[in-house]
C-alpha cells in the first residue's frame, strides 16, 4: 500500500514508505502487488542516506546515477537495472546528464512469496 511518508531512523538515516523517492514523481501506479513509479531527477542531484521498506528493481531510462551501499558502488546508466533489498541504507549521486527512472517495488506480500518471469518473444508472463 502506498502511503507516502518517511520514517526518521536515526539523525542521519531516512526510511521512505513505499512509492515515495526523492525525485520528481512523474506516474505513480500500483498494479497486484507491485508499485511502479517513474521519477526525474536533475543534473548533480544527491540524496542524504536513506532506506526504502520495500524491496526493489531500478531500471535506468535516460541519463545516470551512482548508487552507494556501505563499502558497494554501482555506477548505473541507461539500461541498467539495480535490486535493492528492503530497508539498505544507501546514497544516490545524479551524473551531469540527470536521470530518469522506473522503479518497481514489491510489496510486503507479493516479496515473501516466490514467482518468475518467462519471457518468449511476443509477451512476458509471470508465474507464481
Amino acid at each position: 500500500m502506498i502511503k507516502n511518508q518517511t520514517v526518521k531512523l536515526s539523525q542521519s538515516h531516512t526510511l521512505l514508505s513505499a512509492g515515495l523517492h526523492f525525485g520528481k514523481v512523474r506516474c505513480l501506479r500500483e498494479i497486484g502487488g507491485l508499485i511502479l513509479a517513474e521519477a526525474e531527477y536533475p543534473v548533480g542531484f544527491a540524496t542524504p542516506l536513506h532506506a526504502h521498506e520495500t524491496a526493489s528493481l531500478t531500471m535506468v531510462k535516460y541519463g545516470g546515477y551512482q548508487e552507494q551501499f556501505d563499502a558497494r558502488t554501482y555506477k548505473c546508466v541507461r539500461g541498467t537495472v539495480l535490486y535493492r533489498a528492503a530497508g539498505e541504507a544507501h546514497y544516490d549521486q545524479v551524473d551531469t546528464t540527470g536521470a530518469r527512472c522506473l522503479m518497481i517495488e514489491f510489496n510486503e506480500t507479493l516479496a515473501r512469496s516466490p514467482f518468475s518471469f518467462q519471457c518468449s518473444s511476443h509477451t512476458p508472463t509471470c508465474k507464481r
